[in-house]
């Protein structure tokens, strides 16, 4: 009797999926991301650029007069991101972890980089930059962004190797800086947020989309597709 009502358990569980280590794969994917942004921001930081704000500490200067632990601790954040993301896949080859707790997931791995400062790059500044020559009348194709008032900060937070530099992107990328620029008010912060906001909705809808028409039985490439960079 007793063996009849185990198999009829363990057949009414087989059913459901369960999601054991599903919390530790949240939390070592959102560490990873956390040491990312903590880290990423400040080794893009050039000693000549001033960024609009220092973003609680994260883009503050690294000293060059010691060894910094920093891309020990950034190469760390992205094995941990990368652990995850093996992680995640174990449990959705094995039917434990559904598109939606994927998206969970997903959601949860990217706060951290979308309310947090750029990251290895101050590429945005450029952008900035070359979205107010526009909104000034200047050409990006014949005058650099040093061309921008002094004491600008659309030009102080730029890279220094590119304030002397033209613009090498097209017609319809500079469009958009100039969009971006009026829509924000020419603030960084805002520019910057905006495309943030702007690159994880594009990046939403596609795998919405996958996680809506893939078949139940192929959770495991959802889930792939869900968490791929």
């Amino acid at each position: 009797m007793r063996t009849a009502r185990r198999a009829q358990a363990r057949g009414g569980s087989r059913g459901r999926p369960v999601r054991p280590g599903l919390a530790g794969v949240a939390f070592l994917g959102l560490a990873g991301s956390c040491l990312v942004v903590a880290t990423g921001g400040r080794l893009a930081r050039q000693p000549l650029a001033e960024p609009p704000t220092t973003w609680g500490g994260l883009l503050n200067p690294v000293s060059t007069d010691s060894m910094s632990v920093l891309p020990a601790l950034l190469i760390g954040g992205i094995a941990l991101t990368l652990a995850a993301w093996v992680r995640a896949y174990v449990l959705a080859e094995s039917h434990r972890l559904s598109a939606r707790a994927g998206l969970v997931l997903l959601a949860l791995w990217m706060a951290p980089v979308t309310f947090g400062p750029p990251i290895l790059s101050l590429d945005v500044y450029s952008y900035a930059a070359h979205g107010m020559m526009l909104a000034t009348s200047l050409d990006p194709y014949s005058t650099a962004p040093v061309a921008l008032p002094l004491g600008s900060p659309q030009i102080t937070a730029v890279d220094p190797l590119w304030r002397s530099s033209l613009a090498p992107y097209g017609p319809l990328a500079l469009a958009v800086f100039r969009a971006v620029h009026t829509l924000t008010g020419g603030s960084l912060i805002g520019r910057h947020r905006f495309r943030q906001r702007t690159t994880r909705t594009t990046g939403w809808l596609p795998r919405g989309g996958q996680s809506r028409v893939t078949p139940a039985g192929q959770t495991t490439w959802t889930v792939l597709f869900l968490l791929r960079a």
